[in-house]
């Protein structure tokens, strides 16, 4: 698989979609193009994927990787996604405010820092995922937010107001999330919060065994995985399509599940795969 996403002025959504379109014939996954920026995620056979890799950094990609941002490639168990979707949106990250994503310059920790700040005790995560996601997994002692979409979120400041002197570290699957949540709450008067850069997935990286509780929800066929990246046990519920994780479902306590455990089966919206 190969992700990223990117904040940058995009002049021409339209044309950059066409032009994502042409890129990643031989792939699948989704890229979502906004005026804001990309987020995008990609699966397919290895040569492939290296030839996207390339084309991306040519001169003309309109929305090329930042060479100080998240970008990844990994191996994965199985293809992923079912087809290729570049879709053209209003955000990359639905989060219904306006935010300034340059606020976000040095409030980031990588994953080693942030290791190392649990280990003394000098931090609170924060889950900025929403909370079916969080019941399968997250970091341990973290704050959940109480929320299905992540545009709920700033609707429940209430949850972190009692942290607001703490410092305070936000997480999600992959960075793009809190790339919104730091900003927001810079601009509410928080100022010792700070984003792991690249997420959960960049601390799985270098930290299979650290304080992560559980399983990572992920925005594709897997599912699940667990902190060594492998496919993970949660399916969605044939009732209520929340994850069933540990026997149950973790909204309406059913236990059957449904076979085809696609997010676009499920309701589930690309746009949250960071």
């Amino acid at each position: 698989m190969f992700q990223y996403y990117r904040f940058l002025n995009v002049a021409d959504v339209p044309a950059a979609v066409q032009w994502f379109q042409e890129a990643a014939a031989e792939l699948k996954g989704t890229a979502l193009i906004a005026p804001e920026g990309i987020n995008l995620s990609f699966a397919g056979e290895d040569a492939a994927i290296e030839r996207f890799m390339r084309r991306v950094h040519d001169d003309d990609c309109p929305c090329p990787p930042d060479p100080r941002g998240v970008s990844r490639s990994f191996p994965v168990e199985f293809m992923p996604y079912r087809r290729l979707r570049i879709r053209e949106r209003r955000e990359i990250i639905t989060f219904k405010q306006d935010i300034d994503t340059s606020l976000n310059e040095g409030h980031f920790l990588t994953p080693a820092e942030f290791h190392e700040r649990m280990q003394r005790g000098e931090v609170i995560p924060v889950d900025t995922r929403n909370l079916y996601e969080s019941k399968i997994g997250t970091f341990r002692g973290a704050v959940l937010w109480p929320i299905d979409t992540f545009s709920e979120l700033p609707d429940h400041l209430d949850v972190v107001e009692p942290l607001r002197e703490k410092e305070i570290v936000t997480f999600c699957t992959g960075g793009v999330r809190c790339e919104k949540v730091v900003p927001f709450l810079r601009s509410k008067g928080f100022t010792k919060v700070w984003q792991i850069k690249g997420g959960i997935q960049d601390y799985f990286d270098q930290y299979p065994d650290g304080f992560w509780e559980g399983e990572c929800f992920v925005f594709d066929d897997r599912y699940s995985i667990r902190p060594d990246g492998s496919q993970g046990t949660a399916r969605p519920c044939a009732r209520c399509r929340q994850p069933v994780y540990n026997g149950a479902c973790v909204s309406c306590g059913h236990t059957e599940v449904t076979s085809d455990y696609t997010p676009a089966a499920c309701g589930l919206e690309p746009e949250e795969m960071g």
